[in-house]
């Protein structure tokens, strides 16, 4: 009789337990903010030598996407949205061409820092094509953010601004 009380236990714990393991859907708040303010096309100017300089420009269009989407490869990470990337270096004699790449986002637990990592992948095939660049992004409102190398500090942001 313990035995049939036992398996009848465990059997209870484990289906009154199944809700709270399901994978939740959709962006967080937090996400959809950053993702509504980026959505668009923005440009940002890159300085050397104490703001004297122009040291490169960088063109990044957002499409998010409308729930999160799995992506695994080299890499597995969760998209969330596609876009391109266009980078040219000094007086626009050196351009690197129109990238494709998957976005992503991650908040801090406190909340407080944000970071979006792109990930180049070809068009024709779907497969990354480079390792992840992350960044940490502030939004300022829905027409400029600041990004930063992950790990520079403040006086390394760079504003950019819808197009």
């Amino acid at each position: 009789m313990k035995k049939y009380l036992s398996i009848l236990a465990v059997a209870a714990l484990l289906f009154s337990c199944s809700k709270d393991d399901e994978a939740k859907i959709g962006f967080t708040e937090q996400e959809q903010q950053v993702l509504n303010a980026i959505q668009g096309t923005f440009y940002g100017e890159y300085y050397t030598n104490n703001g004297s300089t122009l040291y490169m420009t960088e063109e990044i269009s957002f499409s998010p996407y409308s729930e999160p989407k799995s992506i695994t490869g080299l890499w597995s990470f969760t998209a969330a949205g596609i876009g391109t990337m266009t980078t040219t270096y000094g007086n626009g004699s050196s351009i690197l061409g129109e990238e494709y790449i998957y976005f992503s986002l991650s908040t801090s637990p406190s909340g407080e820092e944000q970071t979006i990592s792109f990930y180049k992948y070809d068009p024709d095939s779907g497969y990354l094509t480079n390792k992840e660049d992350k960044r940490i992004i502030t939004i300022i409102n829905n027409s400029s953010f600041k990004m930063r190398a992950y790990g520079l500090t403040k006086e390394n942001d760079v504003t950019f601004k819808k197009r």
